[in-house]
């Protein structure tokens, strides 16, 4: 495999993905602001789009913050392995 991205590419997907999430939380705050809730974003899923939606959206968000959560341990293991060699 080769490179086959050139740096202004990658700075453009960097760019996209800077909006993107900049719109979609804006969009987000913008529908608290408008229908307040004591739930999280699932409830508006589930106004909006239906219990099914509303499940699978829960169960997904919590699959997200597990899996990150195994790539930060992950992670911090490898960092605390390559510094282990500099101490004595």
């Amino acid at each position: 495999m080769h490179k086959g991205l050139k740096s202004r590419q990658i700075q453009m997907i960097a760019i996209g993905g800077a909006i993107g999430t900049g719109l979609f939380m804006r969009a987000l705050g913008e529908l608290v602001i408008h229908r307040p809730s004591s739930g999280s974003f699932v409830s508006y899923a589930r106004e909006f789009f239906g219990e099914k939606s509303a499940f699978v959206t829960g169960w997904l968000y919590w699959l997200n913050w597990a899996m990150t959560a195994i790539v930060d341990i992950t992670a911090i293991a490898l960092y605390m392995n390559f510094f282990a060699k500099y101490v004595p």
